[in-house]
C-alpha cells in the first residue's frame, strides 16, 4: 500500500491554503496518483497469489510440522492481525495531517519486509530447526498482517484525498480486475513451479522481494562439488519431500492448486 502518491498537504508539496487551490492540486495529480496506485494494488494481488495463504502457506507449513491446527492458524492469524489493528489506529490516522508518511513507513517496514524475513527463516532453520522456523514464521506473518491493518484505515483516507470521488470506482474495478487477471497468472505460475520444482517452494519464498513488492523468483543453484551453498540447497530439497521426515506420508505430485 506504500505508494508514491502526491498528497495535498504533504511535506514534500507546495500546501494549498483554500478549496479552491486544494481542487485544483488534486485535479493536477490525479493522472499520476491514479497510475500509481492502479498499478499498486495491481501488483500487491499478484504478489498475494504467489504467497498465497490459503494454498501456498498451507503447503509450507505442512512441511514443517504434521499439525493440522499450525494450518489452521494461518487463517486465524490473518484474520485477527488484519482486523483488529484496524480499530486501534482508526481514530489515531484521522487525526493525521499528512498520512502518507504513516502508510509508507507501515507499508515497507511491518507489511513488506517481514515476507523477506520469513523467506530467510525458512532458509537457514527449516531442515535444522523447524519448531524455530515454524514460530518464527507465525511471528513474521502476524507482523505483517497487523501492520497491513493498521495501515489500512490511513491508506484509504489518503485514497480518499488523492483519487477524486468520480475516479474512485474506476480505479477500484479496474485495478483489482487487472490484480484478480495478474493473479490468476500468479498462481498458474506456482502450480507449475510446485508440480515440476516442488523442491524449491522454500527457495522461491527466500527469492520474494529481490525483485519487487511479493514478487517471487527462482533461487537455483547448479551442481557441482565445490558449490557454496550446496549443503542449504540439499537441505531445502529434503525439506519439500514430507516422506524424508515422515515415512507414512507421500510427497506431493500434483500442485494444490
Amino acid at each position: 500500500m506504500a505508494s508514491p502518491v502526491v498528497e495535498s498537504g504533504s511535506p514534500s508539496a507546495a500546501e494549498p491554503s483554500t478549496p479552491l487551490e486544494i481542487d485544483a492540486f488534486v485535479k493536477a495529480n490525479t493522472g499520476w496518483n491514479f497510475g500509481v496506485n492502479l498499478l499498486d494494488i495491481s501488483f500487491m494481488m499478484l504478489g498475494m497469489s504467489l504467497v498465497s495463504r490459503e494454498t501456498v502457506m498451507p503447503v509450507l507449513v505442512s512441511s514443517l510440522t504434521d499439525s493440522k491446527l499450525a494450518v489452521g492458524l494461518i487463517g486465524a492469524t490473518v484474520g485477527l492481525g488484519f482486523y483488529l489493528p484496524q480499530l486501534l489506529t482508526a481514530e489515531y490516522t484521522e487525526r493525521l495531517r499528512y498520512k502518507k508518511p504513516f502508510v509508507v513507513t507501515l507499508g515497507f517496514l511491518g507489511e513488506r519486509l517481514p515476507y523477506l524475513l520469513i523467506a530467510v527463516t525458512i532458509w537457514l532453520w527449516a531442515l535444522r530447526a523447524p519448531l524455530a522456523a515454524l514460530t518464527l514464521f507465525f511471528i513474521f506473518l502476524g507482523m505483517t498482517t497487523f501492520s497491513a491493518g493498521a495501515a489500512n484505515p490511513g491508506w484509504y483516507d489518503m485514497i480518499a484525498k488523492v483519487i477524486p470521488v468520480h475516479r474512485r470506482g474506476l480505479w477500484s474495478g479496474l485495478g483489482h480486475s487487472l490484480g484478480a487477471g495478474m493473479g490468476i497468472a500468479g498462481a498458474a505460475l506456482v502450480g507449475w513451479t510446485l508440480a515440476r520444482f516442488p523442491h524449491k517452494l522454500c527457495r522461491a519464498l527466500w527469492a520474494g522481494l529481490r525483485h519487487g513488492d511479493h514478487l517471487l523468483g527462482r533461487a537455483g543453484a547448479q551442481p557441482g562439488a565445490a558449490e557454496p551453498g550446496r549443503q542449504r540447497a540439499d537441505a531445502v530439497h529434503a525439506l519439500s519431500a514430507p516422506s524424508a521426515r515422515h515415512p507414512a506420508r507421500q510427497p506431493p505430485t500434483t500442485a494444490p492448486f
